[in-house]
């Protein structure tokens, strides 16, 4: 009996659907004036629709939004969009072309989504943005932590904020790379010595590799403020000091760029080597001047004792 009229409710809910879009192209489902506009309670198989565990499906095939979600009360607590799932995602969205979530707001969240072990918010698209925020004051805000992934491979970029000092840290495929102070704003490097091995000192010359480096100043192909910037040609430096230049394949197309975070312990060994010469240099300055002194000490002791 029980699911008899289970499948009563869901012949009426669907022919109420298809009513409704005849009469009104624009929204299959349109509520006003109520607050919540529409709200669905998934509990497992009790809120099922059409066979599939949602509170709420709905596909459009053409031009326009499956499901618009506005609020115009102004208050500082309301949402366009509010998902909320303890193990699953919040709020999910694809599209082929468009935008997979969009999220519009004056004052306070376009989207909110939450998740306690999985998504807050989920977008996907073919082509065009996978979420897209607007907002006049703040687009976008993460409580958490910011992971970006290859759509390709495993690589994975991780940032995230140290809840001891605020520092924003850095992390590729789960391994620490830096962080950024949160006064200065300054990133450093990691470079603590339990993380590397094959260390070595440089100890060939480098000052006369230095010397062959051209600094130039330069503007950007698409800059349009005619401010100069200072810098090293990539191609130059690589025929040089060729550790210093990556690669970077772009549309199957290499990009050199320079790691000038390298090039300062070059610069340190070459200071460190024109000191030693300049140390020579005074070393054998000061013994030609205390030669001379000592010439000059003896002349001058001829010259007050004439020999007669």
């Amino acid at each position: 009996m029980k699911k008899i009229t289970r499948l009563k409710s869901v012949f009426y809910i669907s022919y109420f659907l298809f009513v409704i879009s005849i009469l009104n192209c624009q929204a299959q489902i349109e509520v006003d004036g109520v607050t919540p506009g529409i709200k669905v309670t998934n509990a497992n198989i009790a809120g099922q629709f059409s066979g599939i565990e949602v509170g709420i499906k709905a596909s459009n095939s053409f031009i326009g939004r499956a499901v618009e979600g506005m609020d115009n009360s102004g208050s500082g607590a309301s949402y366009g969009v509010r998902g909320i799932s303890t193990n699953g995602t919040g709020v999910s969205g694809e599209s082929n072309q468009g935008a997979g979530v969009y999220g519009e707001s004056d004052t306070y969240r376009g989207v909110w989504g939450h998740s306690s072990n999985n998504f807050g918010v989920v977008g996907t698209s073919g082509s065009g943005a996978g979420g897209y925020f607007r907002s006049d004051s703040l687009a976008v805000e993460l409580k958490g932590h910011l992971n970006l992934q290859s759509l390709t491979n495993s690589h994975d970029w991780r940032f995230e904020i140290n809840s001891s000092d605020g520092y924003l840290l850095l992390f590729y495929n789960n391994v620490f790379k830096g962080s950024f102070n949160n006064s200065t704003g300054n990133y450093t490097s990691i470079s603590d010595q339990r993380f590397k091995n094959g260390i070595s000192t440089i100890s060939n010359s480098i000052l006369n590799d230095i010397l062959s480096l051209r600094p130039v100043s330069y503007k950007m192909v698409d800059q349009e403020e005619n401010q100069r910037s200072y810098g090293l040609i990539a191609q130059e430096v690589r025929e040089i000091l060729p550790e210093l230049i990556e690669e970077n394949i772009l549309e199957e197309e290499k990009i050199l760029s320079i790691s000038y975070t390298e090039l300062i312990p070059i610069l340190i060994k070459g200071m460190q080597e024109q000191q030693r010469q300049i140390d020579n240099l005074t070393t054998m300055i000061q013994d030609q001047m205390a030669a001379i002194t000592y010439i000059r000490e003896k002349l001058n002791r001829k010259n007050d004792h004439p020999a007669h």
